[in-house]
């Protein structure tokens, strides 16, 4: 079996982290993988490391640089490459490749068989209407969308969460969206290395710094926290637009002295490893691989109770889920794991163990070369 993945790359952040573990995966199961990387001139050279990091692992990468992501210059390149190297299967992911993938199958004489994966939906909408799907807008995004879901053979979702949404808002009446949940697989090493240890009692949000990542829900609970436990340190690692506003924010509360700011790291799971607690106050996910980190970092998380990250956990059991949004039951619980070390181990131990029993890479693979064949 040949399949085509497609994607527009402006970073490398989860769908593209998600390649690098399914890729070596489905070809050591005789999937022949190769990758069409768009991407624009001001993103070159992100894309080209990436396209550096996808040979690595023995993926055959093309490479395609446009002036905007309106075009059909990808169709194009995408029918001639399934014409010249005689693919199965063209699997899209996010908005725009679906949208090419879906152009695609309009080519008379075109045989290949065009999939998707959907991680997520408009991002500002995602975040506004997650909790609210039947006051969804329809936007041109909208029906973009429903365009490309009637277009294609198959598609399939990362989270249940994920599926119910596009469903409540309309966009799965025929029940053609399947769900394949991620899979993880993690080298045993030592994650905690203490380079990011910045204080006796330590909490940390990892992820990109734009509103939908919730910095703003624990910056403004940290002036209670710090009454508690003065000491105490928060390191926020990632970047992003909004990291202005999250600095003036700290300057504002009066907390410089408690917060630091890591920037981007390369290896994000050694921050949470060095953290006794793990925060994710997002708004909405597809499904978050930070949860899923935090859980190989042995180190406990909470996250709010929202679509993706709510799926993510077992509450009690292998982490901690609040009502969404809700602040101050996030700052309640935060406290209370920092003052219970039991609970916390034992919440990191049960996290180890979902991660090797349920989040496996093995079992993602597996599903994925199911629906292939469903699909073809």
């Amino acid at each position: 079996m040949k399949v085509l993945f497609v994607q527009n790359i402006a970073a490398i952040a989860g769908s593209e982290k998600y390649f690098l573990a399914i890729f070596p995966e489905l070809i050591k199961r005789g999937i022949q993988v190769e990758f069409l990387n768009v991407f624009l001139k001001q993103d070159k050279n992100i894309a080209y490391e990436y396209s550096k990091q996808l040979s690595e692992v023995g993926v055959v990468v093309h490479e395609l640089q446009v002036a905007n992501f309106i075009t059909i210059k990808p169709v194009i390149k995408l029918h001639a490459l399934v014409r010249k190297r005689g693919f199965d299967i063209v699997h899209s992911h996010l908005i725009y490749s679906d949208f090419w993938n879906s152009l695609l199958k309009l080519i008379p004489f075109n045989n290949v068989r065009s999939i998707s994966t959907l991680h997520g939906y408009q991002e500002n909408l995602y975040v506004e209407y997650c909790l609210s799907p039947y006051k969804l807008p329809k936007t041109l995004y909208y029906r973009l969308m429903q365009f490309c879901l009637s277009r294609l053979d198959g598609v399939y979702s990362c989270s249940h969460g994920l599926k119910e949404f596009f469903s409540n808002v309309g966009l799965d009446k025929q029940n053609k969206i399947e769900v394949i949940q991620h899979g993880f697989e993690y080298p045993s090493i030592p994650y905690r290395t203490g380079k990011y240890r910045k204080g006796e009692i330590q909490l940390c949000i990892v992820g990109r710094l734009i509103p939908r990542k919730g910095h703003l829900f624990v910056l403004n609970g940290m002036p209670e926290i710090l009454k508690r436990f003065p000491t105490l340190k928060l390191v926020i690692a990632g970047s992003g637009p909004f990291g202005v506003e999250l600095q003036q924010k700290v300057i504002e509360l009066g907390i410089e002295e408690s917060v630091s700011f890591e920037g981007f790291c390369e290896e994000p799971i050694h921050v949470m490893a060095d953290s006794d607690v793990v925060l994710v106050p997002s708004y909405a996910e597809g499904l978050p691989l930070v949860i899923f980190e935090a859980f190989k970092s042995e180190s406990p998380v909470i996250a709010f109770d929202t679509v993706g990250p709510g799926e993510a956990i077992e509450n009690g059991v292998d982490g901690i889920k609040v009502n969404a949004f809700d602040e101050d039951e996030m700052i309640k619980q935060t406290m209370r794991l920092i003052e219970n070390v039991e609970l916390r181990q034992i919440l990191a131990n049960n996290a180890a163990e979902s991660l090797t029993q349920k989040w496996t890479i093995e079992r993602m693979t597996n599903e994925t070369i199911s629906f292939y064949g469903r699909v073809l």
